[in-house]
């Protein structure tokens, strides 16, 4: 494990639990509006998404310099974070068939898009399950609304990374 040893203060799990304390106790006494604490809470809530937003690539670029092949985990005062994908998304643009229903969703009433929708969840979920049994062998589709042959392709995987911090004692 990696320590950083010149970071800020970092809030502790008392901290959080003094400040947090400190805070209710304010609006049960009547000292602090708790109308108004709920809006500086919401407030803060949205500057800390602004700047995450901000800083989550560069922290990705920093956990790579520690790179040796495995995630590392990084001691940061209290904290341990870590790399962790979140998130997984697929791009069906390279298949027309998908792309199709795609276009024809774009131009319809809404009776219509539920059935085109369902249609092309229904293709995703055929494209994911053919490449999770396929072991190498070469299929050719046939596009049901061109007449069109072509060759089924893999749809693209993204992940989406985060530095994901966990609170020790």
């Amino acid at each position: 494990m990696i320590r950083i040893t010149k970071a800020n203060k970092v809030v502790s799990k008392l901290d959080i639990e003094r400040i947090s304390t400190n805070l209710i106790g304010k609006v049960e006494s009547g000292r602090t509006s708790a109308i108004e604490a709920l809006a500086q809470l919401a407030s803060m809530q949205k500057i800390i998404e602004k700047a995450r937003e901000g800083i989550m690539p560069v922290a990705l670029n920093e956990f790579d310099r520690w790179k040796d092949g495995s995630s590392p985990i990084i001691k940061v005062g209290s904290y341990e974070a870590e790399v962790m994908e979140t998130a997984i998304k697929y791009d069906y643009s390279n298949d027309p068939i998908w792309l199709s229903l795609t276009e024809q969703i774009a131009q319809i009433t809404e009776e219509q898009l539920a059935t085109l929708e369902e249609a092309r969840k229904q293709r995703e979920n055929e494209l994911k399950m053919h490449f999770k049994d396929i072991r190498g062998g070469i299929v050719i589709d046939v596009n049901p609304f061109t007449g069109e042959q072509f060759f089924r392709l893999k749809p693209n995987k993204f992940y989406k990374c985060i530095v994901k911090y966990t609170l020790k004692t």
